[in-house]
């Protein structure tokens, strides 16, 4: 191997091994005597790597030089790059509040960023004969789409890195496993520059089109429901529901300390649960029965499309079940404000119970019309004003029946709005791991 090799090979190895120190380091026993001041010191490491982050932004966003002298290199990356990498990490090593690990992982810094500094091409001398290492300024304006391109990358893995360490944090000082909704919005709001450089990279992508997708003109725009940047943003908005208490406010407009009058109601019961549950399954029953004699929409799918579509339709189902078996959150009825006994507790607090019966989230009646979002994906090239409409429809059947057991106290809205959300990004991916290969082999053929 040789040194080009040998260095590139390091600089993926070595920030593996720098967060495996790093974690190590909240064994430390300062960890746990110093719980007192955990907010205040989160928030300051947090402020250090974004500072190395603003560096590392700095040295994307800048325009190269055009000077004819200058090496053929990004001019911003030969300095910034290198104290942001080390402001970064220097923000992890400390969050364990052990000394010993911040001065390991200062050392087996020092001794990277020496090796790169090495590396780095040396300019023209100044008529004395001697070369010197320079850093050219930057030419232009500043660009923050080609520094948020860039750097998606480390923002989001630096932000998940945090939430990763106070998770591992909380399980050795012995709390239960839960995560904190305000790690997880830290989270999903640092993935958006990573994920939105990811769809670009997808749509500037010059792959031949596929015969199928010339059967409708307009079925070569992907939709809305194909981006995983819109599933991003409405997990975000997600996160904001359920860190504003929003589902106890409108849990009080449909009961009080005496229970919820709808509990009970025909309408409620035998209409909109029962009888909308028996339309979902009758959906279910429509797709199965295609598979053999196709009528309808379900006409313009190849077998093969039918077929993913009835297993994404279980798989859904299934999905959200599983999460329902496991999860301890009571259902609203359970709680002490509206005359049951358990307390309200997150349903991200995993692991933590309520005192109630549990398993309540997410929504798995509503799971029951969110799971023909699926169709919308079988449907788009071929029928795609069809597939909007099939997309509505699932959607309106699913907060329908959302709507019915968040009135008779079956549900917060949150456990509704999660199930929609489960529902969407399992066809998503089922689309994208199944579907979309499956239909380019169809088209070589």
């Amino acid at each position: 191997m040789n040194h080009d090799n040998l260095m590139l090979h390091a600089r993926r190895v070595f920030p593996v091994l720098l967060f495996f120190l790093i974690a190590v380091g909240l064994y430390d026993p300062t960890f746990q005597q110093t719980m007192e001041i955990d907010e205040p010191w989160e928030a300051g490491c947090i402020a250090i790597a974004g500072l190395g982050l603003a560096l590392r932004l700095f040295a994307a966003g800048s325009q190269p030089s055009r000077r004819t002298d200058a090496p053929r290199m990004h001019p911003a990356m030969c300095l910034p790059m290198l104290p942001g990498n080390a402001l970064v990490w220097f923000g992890l090593a400390l969050f364990p509040r052990s000394w010993p690990t911040a001065l390991a992982c200062g050392a087996v810094g020092v001794l990277i960023c020496g090796r790169l500094l090495a590396r780095l091409p040396l300019a023209p001398g100044d008529g004395t004969g001697q070369a010197r290492r320079r850093w050219f300024p930057p030419c232009g304006a500043f660009s923050w789409r080609a520094a948020l391109l860039h750097e998606g990358g480390p923002i989001f893995g630096t932000m998940l890195a945090f939430a990763l360490l106070e998770v591992a944090g909380d399980l050795i000082i012995g709390e239960p496993f839960h995560v904190d909704p305000a790690w997880m919005l830290l989270v999903a709001v640092a993935s958006l520059p990573w994920v939105g450089s990811r769809f670009a990279s997808l749509a500037h992508a010059h792959a031949p089109a596929p015969a199928w997708a010339t059967r409708a003109p307009s079925a070569a725009t992907p939709c809305w429901w194909e981006s995983p940047l819109a599933l991003l943003l409405a997990g975000v908005f997600l996160l904001v529901w359920d860190a504003s208490g929003a589902d106890m406010a409108m849990a009080h407009l449909a009961g009080d300390h005496n229970g919820f009058p709808w509990r009970e109601s025909w309408l409620a019961t035998s209409v909109l649960h029962d009888g909308l549950r028996a339309v979902a399954w009758g959906g279910v029953a429509w797709v199965m029965l295609a598979l053999a004699w196709p009528t309808g929409l379900l006409r313009s799918l190849t077998r093969a499309e039918r077929v993913w579509l009835l297993g994404t339709l279980v798989l859904s189902t299934l999905l959200v079940s599983a999460m329902k078996h496991w999860s301890l959150t009571s259902c609203p009825w359970d709680l002490a404000e509206f005359g049951g006994i358990a307390q309200h507790v997150s349903h991200w607090h995993w692991g933590m119970a309520d005192g109630g019966a549990g398993h309540c989230f997410p929504g798995g009646h509503a799971s029951g019309g969110f799971a023909f979002i699926a169709g919308a994906f079988a449907l788009q090239r071929a029928r795609p004003r069809a597939a909007h409409a099939w997309v509505a429809g699932a959607l309106m059947l699913g907060l329908t029946m959302g709507l019915a057991q968040q009135w008779r106290g079956a549900h917060f809205m949150s456990h509704t709005l999660w199930s929609a959300w489960l529902c969407w990004g399992c066809a998503q991916l089922s689309a994208a791991a199944f579907l979309e290969p499956m239909r380019r082999r169809t088209s070589r053929c």
